[in-house]
């Protein structure tokens, strides 16, 4: 006689669960419960590159600011962020340097200045100093992942009145945090507009703050057919509330610091992935603020092309509009603007995001 035996429920509902927890993913990639603290799978060899489980979920971690320990004598200060998704995921990111011992009557090395170590116990840690002097630091690494220094741009050692050097630290032409290439530096900075949520369907927003440099992204964005992409796929007579529109180009294209803005309006009337909004803001290389220039900096990326490479013949599309249907184009290599109001939306054009920072 066959066993007609049914196995119990039980037994079912819990192999669905081990099954389960064993391919859950976590940060976006399958297979893998947890990650190690460099953002890589358990067992990847983190010294070989082209190790395909090493740090396969860097770009998929959301890290969060969570504490700050200040730089003492010996030790780097830092602040430590972790994964909002996996708290085992944490990263440490340097802001200030070890300080050194100073002795009564020292003081402390500048970017640029020798400083002086003092005689008698440190004032801070009581350990013995020598007297003597100590060497010029020199300004921030930029190229240190994730340092406030290469994300700003900026040198991040304090001076003697406890203030931020902010040494400007990219010339033209320099890689850029996001992989591009700087083409533009204010010294004086400018600002980059915010936004706020336009609707419920497209809930993003983002606060302004002053940047100094314009990154160019390393090449244009790709193609939906020969020429290049639309820059909205609807037309029509409506209106895109708020995005940058003068039939004048000369009263907007020494504007900058709004391409950014005007990026997110034209997404969140459009969510078409083949606009060239959407192609700008999908830019890879690590950053996720790429947008499409406006007027004035797609001026300036033409002014400064010398810097930038492969940049190709016919017209890249701004965010800025001549009218509601008709966007500005502008040839990167002559310079320049057509302001022709037969230039609609669903026209092509080529697409090189920018980014500020």
């Amino acid at each position: 006689m066959k066993n007609t035996k049914k196995p119990k429920v039980s037994v079912l509902i819990g192999i669905v669960i081990l099954v389960t927890i064993f391919t859950m993913s976590s940060c976006g990639w399958p297979g893998w419960p947890l990650y190690n603290a460099k953002g890589s799978h358990p067992g990847a060899d983190p010294n070989d590159p082209t190790d395909p489980d090493n740090n396969l979920c860097k770009d998929g971690h959301d890290f969060i600011y969570k504490s700050s320990v200040a730089a003492t004598c010996d030790e780097d200060g830092y602040e430590i962020y972790e994964c909002s998704r996996e708290s085992s995921v944490t990263e440490q990111r340097t802001t200030s340097l070890a300080l050194g011992c100073q002795g009564p009557g020292g003081y402390p090395a500048t970017c640029t200045e020798d400083g002086d170590k003092g005689s008698g116990p440190c004032i801070r840690c009581g350990k013995p100093v020598d007297a003597g002097s100590i060497d010029a630091t020199g300004h921030s690494d930029k190229t240190v992942p994730n340092s406030l220094a290469r994300d700003t741009g900026l040198c991040q050692h304090d001076k003697l009145d406890g203030s931020k050097c902010n040494h400007f630290l990219y010339a033209l032409g320099d890689p850029g945090p996001g992989g591009g290439i700087i083409y533009y530096r204010r010294d004086a900075g400018f600002t980059v507009q915010g936004f706020a949520s336009r609707d419920a369907s497209y809930n993003a927003s983002a606060a302004g703050f002053t940047a100094h440099y314009l990154e160019a992204a390393p090449a244009d964005a790709p193609v939906s057919a020969a020429s290049g992409n639309i820059w909205a796929k609807a037309d029509g007579t409506d209106v895109l509330t708020g995005v940058t529109t003068n039939s004048t180009p000369s009263a907007i294209y020494n504007i900058i610091g709004n391409g950014r803005k005007d990026t997110h309006l034209i997404r969140a009337f459009d969510n078409n992935p083949e606009i060239a909004a959407n192609r700008a803001a999908a830019t890879p290389g690590g950053k996720s603020d790429w947008f499409l220039p406006s007027l004035g900096e797609l001026k300036l990326l033409s002014e400064n092309k010398s810097v930038v490479s492969g940049i190709g013949s016919g017209s890249y599309w701004s965010s800025s509009l001549l009218t509601s249907t008709s966007p500005y184009p502008v040839n990167l290599n002559t310079g320049v603007i057509l302001a022709n109001s037969d230039i609609r939306r669903f026209h092509y054009a080529r697409v090189r995001a920018v980014r500020a920072f």
